[in-house]
């Protein structure tokens, strides 16, 4: 990200370009181009990491534009870069902001998303954008975790690691989205771990030992399943999980992997 482009957004943001965009969604709904376009120009100018996104994810909700996200989600399902786009869009959208987390979860967010996952499955692109945005919309959200839990959401996100497990991304971000629709959530806990969650987790760890950004979000996906949770805890330490998070812990001195140890 350059500076240029960044100055580029502040301009847009204050010279109402948030509004704007939103309007040319409701303007072309059937145009799956200006949809795809219109995602990606909301995205990049809430993503945290932008000047003026805790600002712009504000006005993004006040000008409707998670829910003409979701819309775009739900007309274009069939569109591969659309749902990329609207994946990316709520997640950037819902990330550290709560009341955008419960808009969207009202909004059918997590309903689109699952739905998209299930129609995509074979492609790693949405699957991975997929799982960045179920795990911010439910992050440290019981009401979200709950809509997640009954549209599928944890075994999409189990299933993508499954169908994916040669591609990194795609496990990493699962690994978040686990630790989230998990965190607290006793419900989700027994579902993922059902649905084979704590086998996917530890295989990633197996298959990805040299990735310090995925041995990170699969300890904490499996601090988060087996938590208050004997049984799951048994099958993390059955399945090697420990193991392999002791080995992340001499690789990469993660100190997460020693929590896992630990807790």
């Amino acid at each position: 990200m350059t500076v240029q482009k960044s100055k580029n957004e502040v301009r847009v943001s204050e010279a109402g370009g948030m509004e704007a965009v939103v309007r040319a969604m409701e303007k072309h709904a059937a145009h799956a181009g200006v949809q795809e376009a219109a995602c990606r120009a909301l995205g990049n100018m809430t993503f945290y990491k932008e000047i003026l996104a805790e600002a712009n994810q504000i006005r993004a909700a006040a000008a409707g534009g998670i829910e003409g996200v979701v819309r775009a989600m739900v007309r274009h399902r069939r569109d591969l870069k659309v749902q990329k786009s609207t994946c990316r869009a709520l997640r950037s959208m819902t990330s550290g902001d709560k009341e955008n987390r419960v808009r969207a979860g009202a909004a059918g967010g997590i309903e689109a998303v699952v739905k998209g996952m299930k129609k995509h499955g074979e492609n790693p692109e949405v699957q991975e954008a997929a799982c960045g945005a179920l795990g911010s919309m439910t992050a440290g959200n019981r009401k979200t975790q709950e809509r997640a839990n009954k549209a599928g959401g944890v075994e999409a996100v189990v299933r993508a690691m499954e169908k994916h497990g040669n591609h990194a991304a795609v496990q990493e971000a699962a690994c978040k989205s686990l630790h989230r629709l998990t965190a607290g959530n006793k419900e989700n806990k027994v579902k993922a771990d059902a649905a084979g969650g704590v086998e996917a987790v530890v295989r990633a760890m197996q298959q990805h030992g040299e990735n310090a950004g995925l041995q990170e979000a699969a300890c904490r996906a499996l601090i988060s399943m087996s938590n208050n949770n004997a049984g799951i805890r048994q099958r993390v330490a059955s399945l090697d999980g420990m193991d392999m998070a002791r080995r992340a812990f001499e690789v990469h001195q993660l100190s997460v992997a020693q929590q896992l140890v630990s807790q």
